[in-house]
């Protein structure tokens, strides 16, 4: 009964309110003690709630706690009645054994598919860096990936003179000799000390490969062994074509490399990710490539400790199984973060649920979310798109956040509503009806700021994005059918708190009579009044204070309506609340800096942002790219293919002239139209011809139309010294009908101007 007006005060020895209105301890304690000869008085305090205080010496609680406690019954009564029935239905459909049964094995049998797949999809991750979803590049590759082989697997070792400024590993200040005769060379001086120990790390690398020649077909390439191999050896012209690709003009010849192309094992063709996959013919790339790092190591050792003279030029390797050993050393670094990290949050756990038997409904949640999530993965990464090889590490860290989260939601609000002493059924309606409104909306808002992150041109976060929202979609499901499932199955079990739940209380070895104790609430007061007995005890004239019978403590703040206390978090809501408008107005302005920032918004997509920062590899994969050039690293290529003929076959490409001019004349015309654009755009940037290097261009000019110094046509001597063969061999297929064209960019590809000259040359090249 709620009264809204004051009431008079009922005389002494009058009848109490009737048994329905006094159905707890206070309504008996009301009717057993009668009160003689003392004026009463009324006053209306929280919510229109009328009692009654007496005007001489009473036996009262401290009014703020029974204020709060008529506010705190008055909520659970809401609660209890907002309840839709729907929830009601729910709970009462999974407490009943087949649905329960069927929501087990559901989750069991996601649990058993996703452990089973989850090595396959370890073979199907990617470690490179894929074309975005879709787009015209993924069209291109698929294109390309029909047409060539796999590339060959790159090792490259760096040399650098760490002696004297100046110092160079060669004489790199000769000149080429463009006379008929000789062909044009440039010197080469051995008898230099950090030429004699560039030679020697040269050797010594070429050596490590001798015990693998039975097994796998490579190239060999170093400024100091271009003859290796070669019956008739033209010393002097390859090392002509090799000065400017092994030692970089701008360096003054203080940093080289030395390079291997392994192309195929025991008969299979190698690839990148073989290694990765562990393929058996890749055994000795990865064999070979950790040889090559345990010479730097040695040899960096030996310096160290020595202080030799070798140390004037300082070694760094570099090649694909190493930087994929460092890309995976960081997912395992960063899986064991999250299981440290786990640990951490299950303390926290405990110390909030107070119940080890709790923390398995958890650990359950936990492992059927990134189960489920990774059975869901496998297909996606089978037939629909790429994924990169830290999508795991980042869905399991998102799953484990999530499901914990949620878990605590549900499982505090079930044990407050256990507290009040609501029935198992009655208390997981409100804690699905109260938090599990939170966990649905917070999951929704989380996947769909995981979702937008698709619409971001690269492979490596669309992919990590959308593990990321499928792990938040399962953690929300899991948490609000397996847990309610679980409880209801076992409830005294996982609700008997004794010894913090490590007691065997509810189980075969336990007692059932200390776990019915054991499952009673513990906190709840077994004689705390309702607002009801409130209102029956001051229609009856009882006073608040006598009737729960404690000291005269607090009766003047009880009459005076003190406000309850409230924590930080509530009076931060409150003002938030209030000045809702101001708030929008300030968050709006905070927004202003990171949206101009966003117009000068660039992304990085190349292996980088996958490697850890203090590994080796990443050390000498930046020094490779940022001394010989982006295009060793991140090279850009144009897919040209060959016309269909009237009769319906394709043209050979190859010594056809015609054909060689017209994509020679096209790639000229690209150029300038690209500069063109660039100019337009605001940017300083001229493409020149010679920027294309491919089968049917050459230093700008058209191979087909000659090359000329001066009257003479020195085509003819080039093709002599088998370079445009070689070259021919490796930028043509098989089949004669499609070759790649490298395009060289000046800037940096992830610059600003880098960006504009990527855009525009696709531009361009839908009008060439």
């Amino acid at each position: 009964l709620l009264f809204r007006e004051a009431s008079p005060p009922r005389p002494c020895g009058a009848r109490a309110a009737p048994p329905h209105a006094l159905n707890r301890p206070l309504a008996r304690a009301a009717r057993s003690r009668p009160l003689s000869g003392a004026g009463m008085e009324t006053e209306d305090i929280s919510g229109g709630v009328t009692v009654a205080t007496q005007t001489s010496s009473l036996s009262v609680v401290r009014g703020r706690e029974v204020k709060r406690q008529l506010e705190d019954l008055d909520d659970d009564d809401q609660d209890d009645a907002e309840v839709p029935p729907s929830f009601r239905r729910y709970v009462a459909l999974l407490n009943r054994t087949g649905p329960r049964l069927v929501v087990l094995s559901l989750w069991i049998s996601l649990f058993v598919i996703g452990v089973g797949v989850y090595l396959p999809l370890q073979r199907l991750l990617k470690v490179s860096v894929e074309p975005p979803y879709g787009s015209d590049s993924e069209a291109a590759k698929a294109t390309y990936d029909k047409m060539f082989p796999p590339e060959p697997v790159t090792l490259a070792a760096m040399i650098t003179a760490n002696g004297e400024p100046g110092e160079m590993l060669i004489n790199a200040d000769a000149t080429l000799d463009y006379q008929l005769f000789p062909l044009p060379h440039v010197s080469y001086d051995p008898v230099d000390d950090l030429t004699a120990l560039a030679e020697v790390i040269s050797l010594d690398l070429k050596d490590l490969m001798k015990k693998y020649l039975d097994r796998c077909d490579f190239d060999f390439y170093s400024f100091f062994d271009m003859c290796a191999g070669h019956t008739v050896c033209p010393e002097t012209e390859l090392q002509s074509f090799t000065h400017q690709l092994f030692f970089p003009e701008r360096y003054g010849g203080s940093e080289g490399m030395i390079l291997v192309h392994m192309k195929s094992c025991d008969g299979e063709a190698v690839y990148k990710e073989c290694v990765f996959e562990k393929q058996p013919f890749c055994d000795p790339v990865a064999a070979l490539s950790e040889d090559w790092a345990e010479y730097r190591e040695r040899r960096t050792h030996d310096c160290i400790e020595t202080g030799r003279s070798e140390c004037n030029v300082l070694l760094q390797v570099v090649s694909t199984p190493y930087v994929f050993e460092d890309i995976i050393l960081g997912v395992e670094y960063g899986m064991a973060l999250s299981t440290v990290a786990t640990m951490l949050a299950f303390v926290v756990l405990f110390a909030m649920l107070r119940n080890v038997r709790q923390l398995a409904l958890v650990t359950a949640n936990i492992l059927c979310a990134i189960t489920a999530t990774i059975a869901l993965m496998y297909p996606i990464a089978a037939f629909v798109m790429p994924v990169v090889v830290t999508a795991p590490p980042m869905l399991v860290a998102v799953a484990l956040a999530m499901s914990i989260d949620y878990s605590l939601f549900l499982l505090s609000r079930f044990n407050q509503e256990r507290a009040l002493g609501r029935p198992h059924h009655r208390a997981l309606g409100v804690a699905l009806f109260t938090a599990g409104h939170t966990i649905a909306v917070s999951g929704a808002t989380l996947a769909l700021c995981f979702c937008t992150m698709l619409a971001l041109p690269t492979s490596t976060i669309t992919s990590m994005a959308l593990g990321n929202a499928i792990a938040v979609c399962m953690s929300v499901v899991v948490t609000l059918t397996l847990t309610p499932t679980t409880l209801l199955a076992a409830p005294r079990f996982y609700t008997s708190s004794r010894k913090y739940g490590l007691s065997l209380d509810d189980t075969p070895f336990g007692s059932p009579g200390l776990a019915a104790q054991a499952a009673l609430p513990s906190r709840a007061a077994p004689d705390a009044p309702s607002k009801g007995d409130v209102a029956a005890a001051g229609s009856s004239g009882l006073p608040i204070g006598a009737a729960v019978g404690v000291s005269d403590a607090a009766a003047a703040d009880l009459a005076e309506g003190a406000a309850p206390q409230r924590d930080v978090w509530a009076l931060l809501g409150l003002r938030v609340q209030r000045h809702a408008r101001l708030i929008t107005v300030l968050l709006a302005l905070a927004a202003v800096p990171f949206a101009l920032a966003l117009k000068e918004f660039t992304y990085v997509e190349d292996l980088t942002p996958l490697m850890q920062t203090s590994h080796p590899a990443t050390h000498a994969f930046i020094k490779l790219a940022d001394t010989f050039g982006q295009d060793l690293t991140t090279p850009v290529k144009l897919l040209i293919m060959a016309p269909t003929q009237e009769d319906g076959t394709t043209l050979d490409i190859t010594g056809n002239k015609a054909w060689s001019i017209a994509t020679c004349h096209m790639l000229q015309s690209l150029a300038h139209n690209v500069t063109s654009a660039l100019v337009a755009q605001g940017h300083n940037y001229t493409m020149e011809p010679r920027d294309f290097v491919g089968l049917m261009t050459f230093s700008g000019g058209c191979v087909a139309e000659g090359y000329n110094l001066g009257p003479i046509d020195i085509m003819p001597f080039l093709k002599l010294a088998a370079q445009f063969t070689m070259l021919g061999d490796v930028l043509t297929n098989q089949g004669h009908n499609a070759t790649q064209v490298y395009a060289h960019c000046h800037e940096d590809l992830f610059s600003e101007t880098g960006n504009a000259w990527m855009r525009t040359l696709r531009e361009q090249l839908v009008g060439a």
